[in-house]
């Protein structure tokens, strides 16, 4: 199991480093995680680059514990204020 497990990660890695997105002509909304790693350089972690525009929306916590406890909460909110902006 650890094998497959190691063959899987050196494959997605592989994948990752060959992967050439495409611009993206419209708009996304990037929740950052307040507390960074200390490498970050951009604040859209270079979204900005390959699409139109970015709206970068920082919620409390940190890459793992967004998804967790208060911080999902946190999330969620900042969510719905967006998703309430919506007009269709």
């Amino acid at each position: 199991m650890r094998i497959k497990r190691e063959k899987i990660r050196v494959q997605v890695i592989d994948w990752m480093k060959n992967y050439t997105p495409e611009q993206y002509h419209g708009r996304i909304i990037f929740y950052r995680a307040k507390a960074q790693w200390p490498f970050d350089v951009t604040s859209d972690r270079g979204w900005g680059g390959i699409c139109d525009f970015v709206d970068i929306v920082e919620v409390p916590g940190n890459h793992n514990s967004i998804l967790h406890g208060s911080y999902v909460r946190g999330l969620a909110k900042k969510i719905n204020l967006k998703l309430q902006k919506i007009t269709i």
